[in-house]
């Protein structure tokens, strides 16, 4: 569905910005920028009824974009992609406490996406995401060159990575009931899993699982139930 979505909306406008931008006059006088005040004034009086209807207000919006003669390509050169946007969203949301909105936002409008950072991390740690997000594009870094900002964002993915591997191997022994696979093929596989994701090493081998606590687990999982 949401590929569909991306297919048939290119992108979104803020017909804020395209006001402010093309009603110069009114904002040096600081008047107001409302839908309503901006109906009354350019449509009139009769245009204000029903507002704050969703599609009302896409109706009036519209008419009024048509009235001010807004053009079609600077419309297009004020929009955002809904990939940008999408992006934008997860990134601030997955950073939220790390880096600031504002970085969160310019790493989308490098055309970076959390599955690309992901990836990075995945493949060469602190370094590859440094050399993403501080690629030399005109003669300015991608996103930022600042290491403190780098490394908070690499500390997320790497806290992130972690859990996303604990979790793994916390849910490994449930597939076997779920799956009908035997004791020891899925202690097998989750013990692979655990080591391919760095959680156990030859030193560290706290997380191997045997045949005896894939059982234990269904059953303390059924008695809390």
């Amino acid at each position: 569905m949401m590929e569909q979505f991306k297919k048939t909306v290119v992108g979104f406008a803020d017909t804020l910005t395209i006001f402010k931008n093309f009603l110069t006059k009114r904002q040096e006088e600081k008047q107001s920028f409302k839908v309503e005040d901006l109906a009354r004034d350019f449509l009139g009086p009769e245009f204000t009824e029903g507002l704050h209807n969703a599609a009302q207000d896409i109706k009036i919006l519209s008419t009024l974009i048509d009235k001010i003669n807004v053009p079609n390509d600077k419309i297009i050169s004020m929009a955002k992609s809904t990939p940008f946007i999408l992006a934008d969203r997860a990134l601030k949301k997955y950073f939220k406490g790390a880096v600031t909105s504002v970085i969160a936002s310019k790493i989308a409008l490098g055309r970076i996406n959390l599955t690309t950072l992901k990836k990075a991390f995945q493949f060469g740690g602190y370094d590859s995401v440094k050399m993403l997000l501080a690629e030399n594009i005109n003669n300015k870094p991608r996103v930022t060159k600042n290491e403190k900002t780098i490394k908070a964002i690499v500390d997320r993915l790497d806290q992130r990575d972690k859990t996303d591997s604990i979790g793994l191997h916390r849910r490994h022994p449930m597939q076997r009931s779920r799956y009908g696979v035997d004791l020891c093929p899925t202690a097998v596989i989750t013990t692979v899993a655990c080591f391919i994701a760095s959680l156990m090493t030859e030193e560290n081998k706290t997380l191997v699982v045997d045949c005896n606590k894939v059982k234990r687990v269904p059953e303390k999982v059924m008695t809390a139930l």
